[in-house]
């Protein structure tokens, strides 16, 4: 008897905070999906064409949001702190849901929400990070600060 050979693509891999595997994403011009590979560590989500050691990195960013998409039970809507909103779909309802408990896990255990008297700004921070926003901009100045919710 012989075993089929397992596609790469369809492999996720979740570790201690790590998790990478492949989904598709929509594009932002075209609105064509694509298959990406895609590591989650450390808040920072991470885009490259495949999985190969040799592949270019194509962008990194910090992860602000991450919910189920409305129209999918297979997809999800990653907002980043660049203010790009990905829309993501994983080849399965359970991978999807991997995904998501991930996500939701990091944004739970790493944000807090401060309410600056002064301004009046919301922000989020990542636990021990100093706050560097401006509010008029609603654009991070450091990637790793925070970025106005008002």
């Amino acid at each position: 008897m012989m075993l089929k050979r397992q596609s790469s693509k369809c492999n996720l891999v979740s570790l201690n905070g790590y998790t990478a595997g492949y989904l598709r994403r929509r594009g932002d011009l075209t609105g064509t999906w694509k298959c990406r590979y895609f590591v989650f560590q450390n808040g920072r989500l991470s885009c490259r064409k495949s999985d190969k050691d040799d592949a270019k990195l194509q962008w990194e960013d910090i992860v602000l949001d991450a919910r189920p998409s409305q129209g999918s039970s297979n997809g999800l809507v990653v907002t980043l702190a660049s203010g790009r909103v990905l829309q993501l779909s994983a080849r399965s309802e359970e991978h999807a849901m991997q995904w998501s408990e991930v996500f939701a896990e990091h944004l739970v255990h790493s944000k807090r929400v401060f309410k600056n008297p002064a301004t009046g700004c919301k922000t989020t921070q990542p636990e021990q990070q100093p706050a560097l926003t401006s509010c008029k901009m609603h654009t991070p100045l450091w990637l790793n600060s925070t970025v106005c919710l008002r």
